[in-house]
């Protein structure tokens, strides 16, 4: 027999200067905008366009509409027209997206309601419209700019819109298991740095993670991506630490889902290939690693997606805090980056924070896997009783049926499985031998791609 799955996972962050987490802003204007459909009904056998309007913002850079009374029936849908696509948001869709649409370009947004025949009293409202521009470039580079143009599509730009006058970007990274990872500070913003308004613990993550991210404007100005390559975080599956800047390393992290592109109905993984494997163990000092990640620039590299190479500096142990140090070159929004084990392949933590300049002494750092509520978090994501099973994962120092350490033998997961808990397989061959019985009621998934399973 065979299964097929996928996985969708990444992790986001940002980066600051001399050993602060800061964020890059772009300056966001909140204007109320308040345009009612009214109420309607469908008529005849056809769907009909009932309503439309027009967004148009002077000099907008970036949009995002959000919708209130919202009514779309069974099989009536919004479409908004911009010049990065077309949205198509149903009932369904419009509340994984939260009354909102993606990020959308051009000064002109047309929407459309398109009313099915059986539905009734079928109406929206735009209650607001927030536009951006970008802000400054923010870097935390070792000695010059070593970045280069990327097309790994592990790596997405996550977008967040929260509300504030401000917004953060930052960068995040798909795992095996379906799940994204960022930096804490990107869920729960400290708004004033090391001053006294520290996180207040409510999440501030109403956003969207952008793939095959477009250049920049020559004069920096961002591009957002195509509709179709936009997903919206669930918000529901947030979980995250950060304590505020000043407050220690090794502690600032967070693990994500998001919901299915409304216009595909197809989640990352299903797009963009295989995710990151993890791993808890680490490379040797001074080995060769690297940080992907959407980082600040100038011109039409500005927060697309780069790539550079450095050092592994070592780790740093406070407690159940556990920091990682490099010498790889970093800027404002590569918060949340992975950091990638360059022989291996493999991922091994998360880019926080910004400190590395032109001596040799200094480093840029990152939060740890070792850190076990982050670990707990990761490996609980699919639930609270899952164990995984990776045939094929390069670096296989114990076999403890975490994401980190899983087990080759899919027969050694699922016995380990408990009760009504979870097997998560990653992509890959796996032979049963014949006969063989389970007898606890579980659930099998291939979060990652294709899994073929073969009686012996």
């Amino acid at each position: 027999m065979s299964a097929r799955v996928w996985v969708a996972a990444a992790w986001l962050a940002i980066v600051g200067q001399t050993s602060l987490a800061a964020t890059d802003t772009a300056t966001w204007r909140n204007i109320p905008w308040n345009a009612a459909s009214g109420s309607h009904d469908g008529n005849g056998e056809q769907t009909h366009i009932a309503w439309t309007t027009d967004v148009q913002v002077e000099a907008a850079a970036l949009v995002r509409v959000f919708f209130a009374d919202v009514n779309l029936g069974q099989n009536s849908y919004v479409l908004l027209r911009a010049t990065n696509g077309d949205l198509r948001l149903n009932a369904a869709s419009m509340k994984e997206y939260f009354d909102s649409s993606c990020i959308l370009s051009g000064e002109h947004i047309a929407i459309e309601l398109h009313v099915a025949p059986k539905d009734r009293g079928v109406s929206i409202r735009i209650d607001r419209v927030m536009t951006a521009t970008p802000g400054p470039e923010i870097a935390t580079l070792c000695s010059s700019d070593d970045r280069v143009a990327s097309t790994d599509n592990r790596v997405a730009r996550l977008v967040r819109t929260s509300g504030m006058s401000q917004i953060p970007y930052c960068s995040a990274w798909r795992i095996s298991n379906g799940a994204f990872l960022t930096a804490g500070h990107c869920a729960d913003f400290d708004p004033d740095g090391s001053g006294p308004q520290l996180p207040d613990g409510t999440m501030d993550m109403n956003g969207l993670v952008e793939f095959n991210v477009p250049a920049s404007s020559e004069t920096g100005g961002l591009n957002a991506a195509l509709v179709n390559d936009q997903y919206p975080i669930d918000l529901t599956s947030v979980q995250w630490r950060f304590d505020g800047e000043g407050q220690g390393l090794g502690k600032d992290w967070c693990v994500f889902r998001v919901n299915k592109n409304a216009n595909t109905g197809l989640l990352p993984h299903e797009v963009y290939g295989p995710p990151f494997r993890v791993t808890r163990e680490l490379p040797e000092v001074d080995e060769t690693m690297r940080v992907t990640g959407f980082g600040t620039d100038t011109g039409t590299a500005n927060q697309t997606n780069q790539t550079s190479t450095g050092t592994f500096e070592g780790e740093v142990v406070s407690g159940q805090d556990i920091e990682l140090d490099h010498r790889v070159d970093t800027t404002g929004a590569s918060s949340g980056s992975p950091f990638i084990w360059e022989s291996m392949n493999l991922a091994f933590g998360i880019h926080t924070t910004g400190g590395c300049d032109n001596n040799a002494n200094s480093s840029n750092t990152g939060t740890s896997f070792e850190v076990d509520a982050l670990e707990m978090a990761i490996n609980n994501s699919p639930g609270s009783n899952t164990r995984y099973a990776d045939a094929l994962h390069p670096l296989r120092v114990a076999e403890e049926g975490t994401l980190f350490r899983p087990y080759a033998s899919l027969v050694s997961a699922i016995n380990a499985t408990p009760n009504n808990g979870v097997c998560s397989i990653y992509i890959g061959v796996y032979g049963v031998p014949s006969g063989t019985t389970f007898t606890r009621a579980m659930t099998l998934q291939a979060p990652a791609g294709g899994v073929f399973i073969l009686g012996n």
